[in-house]
């Protein structure tokens, strides 16, 4: 039975070796993992940028998209259990007319790495792995046969299937947009899919930040408030199981760069909020844009919840 099962959760173990037991993952690759900086926080006002319920958050995220001259950007609001914004703004394709929606799917890279760390966490609770397991030691069989099994895990990108009707990625190239293609070859190899191929809604990823600001404040919900807590424990200074972890330990995040995508997000168990933003370049402004739509999502949030904070 426990070989049975152990097959079931083949795919998520290899993810889970292909990450190199998540912690493999961490900084070193500065083209998927790009650290916030303290000295790089944009200032912003809260009383320019309103407050939760006014309806005015499209307009906020459009005003930031075209100050940094990025095709589109998107973002929501988690407070406790509940998603109390979330909107789009700006174009799928440089190049088009069609506009992003709220049920797109964007390409969330590195991000990932906290699902297959949450993953590995629910097959270490169920008892088919350790945190420490190898293929070996599960699949003594597949030695030296391992190669071709990873060959055959994917996830696929955000245009799989609809290459239409889902936001483009982008590069800059000689002062324009370029939307990519499969014709470019730029999009991450199979093989990391797990670390960085996911691609995903924003109302689902509003979901699976819920989950882990409870997880975080002692919940139990995917996995068990212990597996929250080692999973956000530091294994280096500043870096958990597929987390990155602030000195003091009071938020956490994680962000995701593809090369033609860029997400990041805040989550502050203290507060009981989490935020995120995303969007769909790959330039420095990329990066400034989406800070900036998460600090401008923390002022809407904390003018609106002023009198509690």
């Amino acid at each position: 039975m426990f070989l049975r099962q152990s097959r079931l959760a083949f795919g998520w173990l290899i993810t889970l070796l292909g990450c190199a037991l998540l912690t493999g993952c961490n900084n070193s690759d500065n083209s998927i993992v790009i650290e916030k900086s303290a000295n790089e926080d944009i200032a912003v006002t809260p009383s320019r940028y309103g407050k939760v319920g006014d309806g005015l958050l499209n307009e906020q995220l459009e005003a930031i998209r075209a100050e940094f001259a990025m095709p589109a950007l998107g973002g929501f609001i988690v407070y406790g259990d509940e998603l109390i914004e979330l909107d789009v703004a700006g174009v799928l394709v440089s190049t088009g007319q069609a506009l992003v929606t709220k049920l797109d799917k964007w390409s969330i890279g590195s991000f990932s790495k906290s699902m297959t760390a949450t993953v590995a966490a629910r097959l270490v609770e169920q008892g088919l792995i350790r945190f420490d397991s190898r293929v070996s030691d599960v699949f003594p069989e597949l030695i030296g046969k391992i190669n071709p099994e990873f060959e055959s895990v994917t996830l696929g990108p955000a245009s799989y299937g609809d290459p239409e009707g889902q936001p483009s990625g982008h590069q800059m190239r000689e002062g324009q947009w370029h939307p990519i293609t499969p014709a470019d070859r730029v999009d991450l190899p199979n093989v990391v899919g797990p670390a960085g191929l996911v691609s995903t809604t924003l109302t689902d990823l509003s979901y699976y930040l819920r989950a882990y600001l409870a997880g975080a404040r002692g919940g139990d919900n995917l996995i068990g408030a212990n597996s929250y807590t080692r999973l956000l424990t530091p294994v280096s200074p500043e870096y958990g199981l597929g987390w990155i972890l602030t000195p003091n330990n009071n938020s956490f995040h994680h962000n995701g760069f593809t090369g033609t995508f860029y997400l990041d997000n805040s989550v502050l168990p203290e507060k009981n909020i989490a935020i995120l933003a995303v969007t769909n370049g790959d330039t420095s402004n990329a990066k400034q844009a989406v800070e900036k739509a998460i600090q401008v999502m923390q002022q809407r949030f904390e003018a609106q919840h002023k009198d509690n904070l």
